[in-house]
């Protein structure tokens, strides 16, 4: 599942073979409902950046943020997400006076039983502080508040994604003239888990999902944007991270074993 900057949901199935995505199998595409549910309009309501979905009382639910006009929508299947109207969630100024283009691009859902407890965590692709650092909030959970996120080698921040254990790890893109683009994937303990350029299969990545594998492992994978581009390409990647890239799992102090 994902979501575009124009305003729609897209589906897919996987194909796999061998344990490798080979392709996409009954795609769909659906406009993003407002909350009266009409499609949204216009770019300043429908650029979807992040998501993040959750079964909540047995129904799926999506959080998506926008930017431009920065928001973060709520959406309820009814009974799938072509279908439900989006309802705002109550965003702190802070958020809301980000800078209109660099905006609320990372979306990220703590696990439960982590340091975190479930709490959502936003990062701002490039609204940077006095200091040069990226702006991000944790909304709700015990830690709840601001906090920054080094900036580095002019790397801007697009999806952000926790491990099962707690851990966090943030997508970064840069493009120049020159040097085409680069990305970048990093663990906020600053280790750096993928790093490539135009020498390598990408392009505008923009958005990070995580998921278990059939070995147990962790599957990291990445799309990108093509913004209508014909010298650009919407691709899918997929990782198998290693198994020192997964630390032990950060768990809350009063959690049980």
């Amino acid at each position: 599942m994902a979501v575009s900057d124009t305003g729609f949901w897209f589906t897919a199935r996987p194909v796999e073979d061998g344990g490798r995505i080979v392709g996409l199998a009954d795609p769909r595409l659906a406009p993003i409902l407002d909350g009266d549910g009409k499609p949204v309009a216009g770019k300043l309501n429908s650029d979807a950046e992040g998501l993040r979905t959750q079964s909540r009382d047995g129904r799926l639910e999506a959080l998506v943020s926008f930017e431009r006009k920065h928001s973060l929508r709520r959406f309820v299947a009814r009974p799938d997400l072509a279908h439900a109207n989006g309802r705002p969630v109550r965003l702190p100024k802070s958020v809301t006076n980000l800078t209109r283009n660099a905006g609320l691009e990372a979306l990220a859902v703590a696990p439960a039983g982590s340091a975190f407890a479930g709490a959502m965590l936003m990062i701002a692709e490039r609204s940077l502080d006095r200091d040069g650092n990226h702006r991000g909030r944790i909304l709700g959970g015990p830690r709840a508040g601001t906090f920054a996120l080094m900036r580095s080698d002019d790397f801007d921040v697009t999806d952000a994604a926790f491990l099962a254990g707690g851990h966090l790890l943030v997508l970064e893109r840069r493009f120049s003239l020159l040097g085409g683009p680069a990305i970048r994937v990093r663990r906020v303990d600053g280790r750096i888990l993928v790093e490539a350029d135009i020498r390598h299969q990408i392009d505008n990545m923009e958005g990070m999902a995580l998921r278990p594998g059939a070995a147990g492992e962790t599957r990291m994978l990445l799309i990108s944007d093509d913004n209508k581009s014909p010298i650009q390409r919407t691709i899918l990647l997929e990782f198998a991270l290693p198994a020192d890239a997964v630390p032990t799992p950060r768990m809350r102090a009063d959690a049980g074993p």
